[in-house]
C-alpha cells in the first residue's frame, strides 16, 4: 500500500461522502475493526456500525456543507490532513469547522484508525491566506 495514493483515495471519497451525507459510504472507507476517534474527549467508535451511526448522527443535522482539504502528509501507514468546512445545519444557522485528521492505514488502503482534532466556530469563515499552505480563494 502507498500511503500518499491511500490518504489521497481517503480525502476524495470522504469529501463526496459527506457533501452527499452518504454515512454507508463513509463506514465503507474503514476496517471492520477501525478504532474512530471523532474528537480527543469522546469514546472511541469501533467498526464499520460506529462509523455509520457517527456519520449519519453529524449528517442529520446537516443541510448542506463546503469543505476543503489540505494537502496532506504521510510516512509509513499513517497520514495527516487539514480540512475546512462551512456546514449550514438544517435550522438555516452557518457555522466553520476546521481540523486535522490523523489516520492510519490497513495494508488494503482502508482506515484502520482515525483521530480527529477540530475547532467549531458560528457563521461563514473562509479558510485564511496560506491555510494547509494553500492561497485563500
Amino acid at each position: 500500500m502507498d500511503t500518499h495514493e491511500a490518504v489521497r483515495n481517503w480525502i476524495e471519497r470522504y469529501s463526496a461522502a459527506w457533501k452527499g451525507h452518504d454515512a454507508d459510504a463513509v463506514s465503507k472507507l474503514y476496517t471492520d475493526d477501525a478504532v474512530y476517534r471523532s474528537h480527543p474527549f469522546r469514546d472511541a467508535l469501533n467498526g464499520h456500525a460506529g462509523v455509520f451511526e457517527y456519520s449519519r448522527w453529524a449528517f442529520d443535522s446537516e443541510a448542506d456543507v463546503d469543505l476543503w482539504f489540505g494537502e496532506p502528509t504521510a510516512a509509513g501507514d499513517r497520514a495527516s490532513v487539514e480540512y475546512w468546512a462551512v456546514i449550514l445545519d438544517q435550522h438555516g444557522k452557518i457555522y466553520t469547522l476546521a481540523g486535522t485528521v490523523v489516520l492510519r492505514f490497513a495494508p488494503d488502503g482502508r482506515v484502520a484508525e482515525h483521530r480527529d482534532y477540530w475547532a467549531l466556530e458560528d457563521g461563514r469563515r473562509a479558510p485564511y491566506d496560506g491555510w494547509a499552505g494553500q492561497t485563500a480563494s
